[in-house]
């Protein structure tokens, strides 16, 4: 039910603190995050810096199309691979994407209280 509820816009610019670990598969060398906390509040006390990147989100139910051709070619493909967009506009060049089916777009959590655990 959490997860249903569960809007990454609204963690969007939210300041978090994360630990990352290297791991390494038949040569090649990942790195991911594996833990994701709260900042501190001594931390919080003492300010936030500013962010470096602006603050951008794509949504495949209402794609910014400007915004998805700024994506490298790779995030582009998967993308266009994933299962949401196949439901939702098919096989549609990617430059005229239209829903063709509404009515499986998830439900709109707009209007929900903004419950973020940090």
């Amino acid at each position: 039910e959490e997860l249903r509820g569960f809007e990454l816009k609204n963690v969007l610019g939210q300041w978090a603190m994360i630990t990352v670990v290297e791991t390494e598969n038949n040569g090649n060398t990942y790195t991911n995050i594996s833990n994701i906390n709260p900042v501190p509040a001594a931390i919080k006390k003492n300010g936030l810096p500013d962010g470096k990147n602006e603050l951008k989100i794509f949504s495949i139910d209402e794609p910014d199309m400007e915004l998805f051709e700024s994506f490298s070619d790779n995030l582009k493909n998967k993308i266009r691979q994933s299962p949401e967009w196949d439901r939702l506009y098919g096989s549609a060049p990617i430059a005229s994407a239209q829903p063709v089916n509404n009515s499986a777009s998830p439900a709109n959590f707009d209007n929900m209280e903004d419950d973020l655990p940090f």
